[in-house]
C-alpha cells in the first residue's frame, strides 16, 4: 500500500479516537452542568474526574514510567488558564486565609500574551500561590492545567522555553478541553486580580 495512502489513513484513525474523546469529555462536564452544584463543587467534581481519567491511563500505559515529575516545581511558571468554577474555588480558598502574592498576582496580571508571559525569566513568572520553598499552597484545588503537566524531560527544562518531552492523558486533556470551550476561561491572574479588586474578598 502506497506510504501515502497509509499516513492518510493513520492520521484519519487518529483524528478519529481524537473525537471520541473530546465527545466523551463534553459529555461528562455537560452532566455536572445539570447537577446541583455550587461552582466550586463543580470544579472539584470536574477536577476528580479528570484525576481519575489521569490515574487510568497512567495503569495502562507503560510510557507514564518515563514522567520525571516528582517534588518540583518547575513548570510552576507556566501561564495557567482557568474556568470560572476554578476561580470561585480558588477564591474560596482565599477566604479561609490560604496567602497570596497580590503585588506578583498585579504584575502578571499585566502581562496579556503568551509570548509576553514566556519572554520573562523563571523567577518572574513564579506561581503566586508557591510558598517559600517550592510547595504549592493550593495543590488540592490545582487548577486543570496543573493537572495536565505531566514531564519525561530533565526538570530543569520544564521552565524554560526548551521544547520538553510530554506525557499526556488524552481523556484529561479531552475533559479539560470540553470546560475551556463551554466557558469563558481566562488567565489566572487576571481572573483573580479582576475579582478581589471587585469584591470584598481578601
Amino acid at each position: 500500500m502506497d506510504q501515502g495512502i497509509i499516513e492518510e489513513k493513520n492520521g484519519s484513525q487518529i483524528l478519529r479516537v481524537l473525537g471520541e474523546h473530546l465527545d466523551a469529555g463534553r459529555r461528562a462536564y455537560e452532566s455536572l452542568l445539570e447537577g446541583d452544584f455550587t461552582a466550586a463543587e463543580r470544579a472539584t467534581l470536574w477536577h476528580r474526574k479528570i484525576d481519575a481519567a489521569i490515574s487510568l491511563q497512567k495503569r495502562e500505559d507503560p510510557n507514564s514510567k518515563r514522567i520525571t515529575c516528582g517534588s518540583c516545581s518547575h513548570c510552576c511558571s507556566l501561564e495557567v488558564v482557568i474556568t470560572p468554577d476554578e476561580k470561585e474555588l480558588i477564591l474560596d480558598l482565599l477566604e479561609r486565609g490560604i496567602p497570596i502574592d497580590k503585588s506578583r498576582l498585579a504584575q502578571h496580571a499585566k502581562w496579556q500574551s503568551s509570548g509576553e508571559w514566556l519572554s520573562r525569566s523563571p523567577e518572574e513568572r513564579k506561581c503566586v500561590f508557591l510558598s517559600f520553598d517550592g510547595r504549592c499552597r493550593i495543590y488540592p484545588a490545582r487548577p486543570a492545567t496543573c493537572r495536565l503537566l505531566h514531564s519525561m524531560s530533565e526538570p530543569k527544562l520544564c521552565d524554560s522555553t526548551e521544547e520538553i518531552d510530554a506525557w499526556v492523558s488524552h481523556d484529561g486533556e479531552a475533559l479539560a478541553s470540553a470546560a475551556f470551550q463551554a466557558t469563558d476561561s481566562m488567565p489566572l491572574p487576571a481572573a483573580i486580580l479582576e475579582e478581589m479588586d471587585s469584591s470584598s474578598r481578601p
